[in-house]
């Protein structure tokens, strides 16, 4: 059986290693390691982990989202080797970390696939400063898109109004995500640790068609919040989800070449969908990693076959996403397509 990895994230001061200490003492029954990130030359945060002994694993003086990463993976590697009673690895990133990365390397390196699942990234968001911290840093964006599970953090020493705020914010931001406040987090009918949100049947399970169309905007979050006045005419975050439907089927050689040239741009942030391909009787589950594509077969179809998919990124433009991706579903060779050749080769530019 394959250990799984839950990847935790979160922007700086949002209570991450506070969370992990509240998993080991909730966990006792489970075999922990943890991989703590630090960016600095001392590591401190491990010595804040309290119940592990010593299966806690330090990557410090860079951020595990680029410098670390073959760092990451070889400690990963002693891990399964060094502690196979192990039943579980945490991998804490540092508050400025672009999850995608990690994500993407841990999918696609066969040393950790052979003997670990990595099941998907879990981010704190401070329900007392995430906002405020977001005007400052974009990868605040990023942390909370891509997750699956989100906990928020801090609600107990928040007004109501600022707790309303943050759920609201978080919503826009990741429409996708299992949302849950702190202090449910370790209900009897919640378990934090199996996500399994990379699963085909997670993403099969998403109701596509109860997803809003919205995008991000302070004033969409209806507070009367002095400071949220006051940021809302100078920042236009222009953060968007969108979901489309289409009946008919896609040639997979155009929906993948458009959809690489699509993640190749720093708009689009996470892609999820149930697809239907031509010349396959069975439902495709894909979903966008940093900047890659996974996909799997799911089971057939049992209704009339759809594409389902949710787009969030920046400035999505839905009409021109509809039409766009209406030219994918034409059969034949794309190249003799004019209308695709130039679509393509536009978006390239």
């Amino acid at each position: 059986m394959k250990i799984p990895i839950t990847i935790i994230s979160g922007y700086l001061g949002s209570g991450k290693t506070t969370f992990i200490n509240e998993i080991i003492h909730f966990y006792k029954q489970r075999k922990l390691a943890i991989i703590e990130n630090e960016f600095g030359e001392i590591a401190i945060d491990n010595d804040l982990v309290i119940g592990v002994d010593d299966q806690i694993y330090t990557l410090a003086n860079g951020c595990v989202c680029c410098s670390l990463n073959d760092d990451l993976i070889e400690t990963i590697e002693t891990i399964h080797i060094t502690a196979p009673e192990i039943t579980h690895l945490l991998i804490e990133t540092t508050g400025i970390a672009n999850p995608d990365s990690i994500i993407w390397r841990l999918l696609s390196e066969k040393r950790v696939q052979d003997f670990f699942e990595t099941q998907g990234l879990l981010t704190i968001v401070d329900a007392k400063n995430a906002i405020k911290a977001s005007l400052q840093d974009q990868v605040v964006y990023r942390q909370i898109s891509l997750a699956n599970t989100i906990i928020i953090s801090k609600t107990d020493i928040c007004t109501e109004e600022e707790n309303i705020l943050a759920l609201a914010f978080v919503k826009q931001v990741n429409p996708l995500a299992h949302v849950i406040p702190k202090n449910h987090a370790f209900s009897s009918a919640i378990d934090v640790l199996e996500l399994k949100a990379l699963s085909t049947e997670n993403i099969a399970s998403i109701p596509f068609g109860k997803l809003k169309n919205e995008t991000f905007s302070f004033q969409n979050l209806n507070t009367s919040a002095s400071f949220m006045q006051q940021q809302a005419s100078s920042h236009a975050l222009g953060l968007t989800s969108v979901s489309l439907e289409f009946k008919e089927a896609f040639d997979v050689f155009r929906l993948e070449t458009y959809i690489q040239i699509l993640l190749s741009s720093e708009e689009v942030f996470r892609i999820k969908g149930i697809l239907y391909i031509n010349n396959v009787n069975k439902k495709v589950i894909f979903q966008s990693v940093f900047d890659q594509l996974v996909s799997s077969i799911a089971e057939a179809w049992d209704s009339e076959p759809s594409s389902k998919i949710v787009f969030i990124g920046k400035n999505l433009n839905k009409s021109k996403l509809q039409a766009e991706l209406q030219m994918c579903c034409t059969l034949g060779n794309p190249f003799e397509d004019k209308n695709f050749y130039q679509m393509i080769a536009q978006k390239r530019l």
